[in-house]
Formats: C-alpha cells, structure tokens, sequence
C-alpha cells in the first residue's frame, strides 16, 4: 500500500493541472473525507476506488491526454488490486 499512497497524490495533481491548463479555468475541488473504517480491508477500499474511476471519469471530457493521466490513476489501482490479491 505504500507505492499506492506514495503514487496517488502526484497522479491525481497531474490530472487535475492538465485538465485546468486545457479548459482554462481554475476548478474548486470539495474536500472529501473517506473514512477508511468503512472498509473491511484494504482491497475493499481500493476496489471501491476503481469503481468510482470507471464511473465518473467521464466528467473530465474526451480529450486523450487528460484521460491517459486517468489510465495511469486506473493502472495504479489495477496493479494495487493485483498485489493484495495474489501477492499477501
């Protein structure tokens, strides 16, 4: 879990500066708290990550370079699932 949090904060800041940079605009993103206890591991809680990717990437719009930032956040998470699963 450690490469997960350690990668996560960049990728996520590469996504965010791409998308403002190509619209033009500075976005306010609202703080959200996830409590971790609401998970009963931590496969859940990155599984519950890749759920809301493939559901909501879809508001940054279609252009490649921004959604090729989200593959890399998508890669991630696939290659964390892939460690808790079979790498215990």
């Amino acid at each position: 879990m450690q490469g997960f949090y350690q990668g996560l904060p960049d990728l996520v800041d590469s996504v965010i500066e791409a998308y403002q940079g190509r619209y033009g605009e500075l976005v306010e993103y609202p703080d959200q708290v996830v409590e971790l206890s609401e998970y009963k591991d931590s496969l859940e809680f990155v599984m519950f990550l890749k759920i809301l990717l493939e559901e909501d990437r879809y508001v940054l719009g279609d252009a490649s370079e921004i959604q090729n930032l989200v593959d890399g956040i998508a890669e991630l998470i696939d290659s964390t699932i892939y460690k808790l699963t079979f790498l215990k």
